[in-house]
């Protein structure tokens, strides 16, 4: 799907006219995923930090359904080149 006109009246939006998602952040429209304040779902907390904490599981759902040519590295962002430092 790459025309925006079919993407937007395809996907499922909510009655505060954001994008409906699951715990997951996956929208109803396979690949896309969708956080902070454009999402929304049962029982949401309108806080920065959610939204915050929305992209992480997002991020962690997409990194489940790709197949990469290397492993994912985990740690911190601070902790990414710490080894080139010494």
């Amino acid at each position: 799907m790459t025309n925006q006109l079919d993407l937007i009246e395809a996907l499922e939006i909510t009655r505060a006219g954001r994008v409906l998602v699951d715990r997951k952040m996956k929208t109803n429209i396979a690949g896309l995923y969708a956080a902070g304040d454009g999402a929304d779902y049962e029982g949401k907390v309108p806080l920065l930090s959610v939204g915050f904490g929305e992209a992480v599981i997002a991020v962690n759902a997409i990194t489940n359904t790709i197949s990469l040519d290397h492993d994912i590295r985990k740690g911190h962002s601070s902790s990414l080149f710490a080894d080139q430092k010494k």
